[in-house]
């Protein structure tokens, strides 16, 4: 990562008119006035030894330089300013700026960091930036960053602009801008972003400006400016919108200009947007839209030109009792897509509007039945007896508190079996 640690050092042309070399083997090819190096342009490929200990600003700007050693700014105690954009860096190795503690007291720390951009970093290290608290302007476009960690500015409270514009990033972290409240600006156009995660600026109550312009972005999560309620700036221009609702301001009304430009918007699709914009104080839409075919600036858009779709919406289900008191039945649900009707060219409800489940209410009492009678049988073997016949209430048995078989399960009568032999 390429670091311009300034403080707003404000030189006159009096005092660059008499820099002269820099003492030292390495050095020399550099530019000294007082504190400050200047060792821009001169085709280095390592950061020189020798760099005096009082130096408060260092340019190291277009170069050749492609690796900077974790100990390069050690020494550097008072370094104020760090540039090092126009090189070949492709990443910063971990505790690069570990010891330049005193950057936060400089100048009432007014510390501005900046000039890493147009290198060739695409990794970053989640610490490479925690020992910069007072860290206030970062500046690293022009790089191939595909990924950031979530962790990488949770140190750096008092950030006030980011600035990752140009770079090949697809996502960033949700939690990524997390502990900056008091970040201003954030610039992440001209990367690769099809969608950002809900939660991103919830934090940022001071966000002033976005740029999200040159990216794959079709749509915004709802409520996704919510907190940012000091927004006056977002740029959404170049991206894949065909529509952009006002449910991503939500009470947000502080917004002044909105640039919407080379999108593919349709008019009559952002209806909400254009009343919101009317209720605004100060707000202004910037770009065109397209009405029935032709193109029309948005400012000048009517809505009273649109007839809106009407999608139709379900009912409330209805439900019916199950079909059986006992035992397995059916019940069914019903709804109506009447809320609303599909009107104007609307869509039909999706789904169906009858559904039907089976449904038990318990077992059903089972009466019990008698079974038949048994034979009869004689208490004598010949001559006049008692003949006995039983039944069983089994046919069926009673079961779920069925009632109980009525009548007697055994009969008596007078039986005969003939004259016995004795008589």
């Amino acid at each position: 990562m390429i670091l311009t640690v300034t403080v707003i050092v404000i030189v006159s042309l009096l005092e660059h008119a008499y820099s002269i070399p820099c003492i030292g083997l390495q050095i020399s090819t550099c530019d000294c006035t007082g504190t400050i190096v200047d060792c821009s342009f001169k085709s280095l490929t390592a950061i020189p030894e020798g760099v005096p200990m009082n130096t408060t600003e260092l340019n190291l700007g277009d170069n050749d330089i492609s690796t900077i050693a974790a100990n390069a700014f050690d020494d550097l105690a008072s370094l104020e300013t760090l540039i090092l954009h126009g090189n070949t860096i492709s990443s910063l190795p971990d505790g690069l700026f570990s010891n330049n503690i005193n950057l936060r007291r400089v100048s009432s720390n007014k510390i501005l960091f900046r000039d890493l951009w147009d290198n060739d970093i695409s990794t970053i290290a989640a610490n490479t930036f925690d020992s910069l608290a007072s860290l206030k302007f970062l500046d690293l476009n022009i790089n191939t960053i595909s990924s950031l960690p979530e962790e990488l500015f949770s140190k750096n409270i008092n950030l006030e602009s980011v600035d990752l514009e140009e770079n090949s990033l697809t996502s960033v972290p949700a939690q990524l801008f997390l502990s900056n409240i008091n970040l201003e600006v954030i610039d992440l156009s001209n990367n690769n972003f099809s969608s950002l995660p809900l939660g991103l600026l919830s934090s940022n109550i001071k966000l002033e400006k976005v740029d999200l312009d040159d990216n794959k972005l079709s749509s915004l999560p709802s409520g996704f400016f919510s907190s940012n309620v000091k927004l006056d700036n977002i740029k959404l221009q170049e991206n894949a919108f065909t529509t952009v609702s006002a449910n991503i301001f939500m009470a947000v009304t502080n917004i002044a200009r909105l640039d919407l430009d080379d999108n593919q918007l349709l008019c009559c699709n952002m209806t909400d947007l254009f009343e919101w914009a009317a209720l605004q104080t100060k707000a202004t839409l910037y770009g065109d839209c397209t009405d029935f075919g032709i193109v029309t600036d948005i400012q000048e858009f009517d809505i009273s030109n649109c007839i809106i779709p009407v999608n139709g919406q379900w009912s409330s289900w209805t439900t019916t009792s199950c079909s059986m008191t006992c035992g397995n039945g059916m019940i069914y649900r019903n709804r109506t897509c009447n809320n609303p009707s599909p009107s104007d060219g609307g869509k039909d409800c999706q789904g169906v509007g009858n559904e039907s489940s089976v449904c038990n209410l318990g077992d059903c009492p089972v009466d019990g039945h008698w079974g038949l009678w048994s034979s009869v049988r004689c208490s004598v073997s010949c001559g006049y007896g008692i003949g006995i016949r039983t039944r069983r209430c089994d046919n069926p048995l009673p079961s779920a508190d069925g009632n109980g078989c009525v009548g007697c399960d055994m009969e008596r009568k007078l039986c005969s079996l003939g004259k016995c032999d004795s008589e």
